[in-house]
């Protein structure tokens, strides 16, 4: 009866091969190539989103609440770190920031300017990195940079705002 690998699947023949020393060469081959398409293979290492608005949001940056996300990164490996949210203000001529953060630290920097206080802007980036291997925690923070009033993280289910860990890979 035919054996596969135990996640992709690839078939081989149980038993022994015709090699003398009685190994089976070609289950223990399918095993390899498995395992190494499986590290190099693309996958989501933490996602969240939320459907909640959070008002208030002035000159000082404040975490933009249910959007952090607690991933474990493996050595040599490509990350991307994006978001995608709408933001809104209470007057005309302001500008938005949301920005990514690892462990605390700001990585990345996006802004919006956000023409009217009655229509949302969408902000979305992107970051790829390479962090070192172990525990790391992505969140998002808000702040109003330019203008008066406060802006506001519009996520209502029409538009909700996530936050996306990826694995692309090892280095090249």
């Amino acid at each position: 009866m035919p054996a596969s690998t135990p996640i992709l699947g690839f078939p081989y023949p149980t038993g022994t091969d015709r090699v003398m020393d009685g190994d089976n060469a070609i289950g223990a081959l399918a095993q390899a190539v498995e395992d190494e398409l499986l590290s190099a293979a693309y996958k989501v290492l933490g996602y969240v989103r939320v459907e909640a608005d959070q008002s208030g949001i002035g000159g000082t940056a404040v975490a933009l609440a249910g959007l952090t996300v607690a991933v474990d990164v493996a050595a040599n490996r490509r990350i991307r770190v994006s978001h995608d949210a709408r933001l809104l203000g209470t007057a005309n001529a302001m500008t938005g920031r949301i920005r990514i953060r690892q462990d605390g630290a700001d990585i990345h920097l996006a802004a919006a300017y956000l023409h009217s206080a009655t229509q949302t802007q969408s902000i979305s980036a992107s970051i790829i990195i390479t962090p070192p291997a172990g525990l790391h925690t992505y969140s998002l923070t808000g702040q109003m940079s330019a203008g008066t009033g406060t802006i506001s993280l519009n996520a209502s289910p029409g538009g909700p705002a996530h936050l996306l860990v990826e694995d692309l890979g090892p280095l090249a």
